[in-house]
């Protein structure tokens, strides 16, 4: 009896340091040939090519569609030469991508984190989430891919272009698409349910618009289906 105490305590203990598939703490990186899946399996974290290169980028991508469709991505400025990088979360709680040598292509630079463990996971949403390992309030997160878009379509590599979208806070919000620093195209103001400068949004889309003290955004979800907003290398914007 006794001995089957011990054993049942000496596999509890050790159940603690067994990874989720879509979280990563400080025992464990993730290397190359290594990925993190959010929990319903919509989303994938890991390795990745371009079709013309032998570089290698971290990235989020969807786990269920044929064809790779890559959402996010973390070192497009920076990508590694070889397979030998691994993503980790370093001594001082934030998360780090590797090369080869050591030396960091990214990280999520956070300055005088607690000193409590910190832990990253992959939620259902696409979203990278860093937040302490203890949970406490799952929306207090410490640092989330979602505050640093990319596009989501790759063509000969993901590294920044002229073109780009966000919003314009100044006055009542709205989007606006640039070449450089010049305006080629915007939405006008927003009403939190459309904008008031384009044509009436399709009704079979969740669209909300937040803006309040805390936080500023724009989301959209189509029931039961995956779905995205692509900002090509043109500067036209696809769903």
């Amino acid at each position: 009896m006794i001995m089957g105490i011990i054993l049942f305590a000496i596999s509890y203990y050790l159940s603690a340091f067994v990874l989720a598939d879509d979280m990563l703490n400080q025992y464990q990186p993730i290397n190359d040939s290594g990925a993190l899946v959010s929990a319903r399996g919509d989303f994938k974290l890991g390795f990745f090519s371009t079709n013309n290169s032998m570089s290698r980028y971290l990235g989020i991508w969807c786990n269920n569609i044929p064809v790779q469709t890559i959402v996010w991505v973390a070192n497009r400025d920076r990508p590694l030469n070889d397979s030998s990088g691994g993503l980790k979360i370093g001594e001082d709680g934030n998360l780090i991508l590797l090369g080869s040598g050591g030396i960091v292509a990214w990280s999520t630079s956070i300055q005088n984190l607690s000193s409590k463990p910190t832990a990253a996971l992959l939620l259902d949403s696409g979203n990278l989430v860093l937040r302490s390992e203890n949970g406490g309030n799952t929306e207090s997160y410490i640092w989330q891919s979602f505050d640093h878009p990319s596009d989501t379509l790759i063509a000969d590599g993901p590294s920044p272009r002229d073109i780009s979208y966000l919003f314009d806070l100044d006055g009542l919000p709205q989007g606006v698409i640039s070449k450089g620093s010049v305006k080629q195209y915007r939405t006008g103001i927003s009403n939190r349910l459309q904008f008031n400068g384009v044509e009436p949004q399709n009704s079979i889309f969740n669209a909300n618009f937040i803006d309040n003290s805390e936080e500023v955004y724009f989301k959209f979800d189509l029931d039961e289906q995956i779905t995205g907003l692509v900002l090509n290398y043109t500067g036209q914007c696809n769903v």
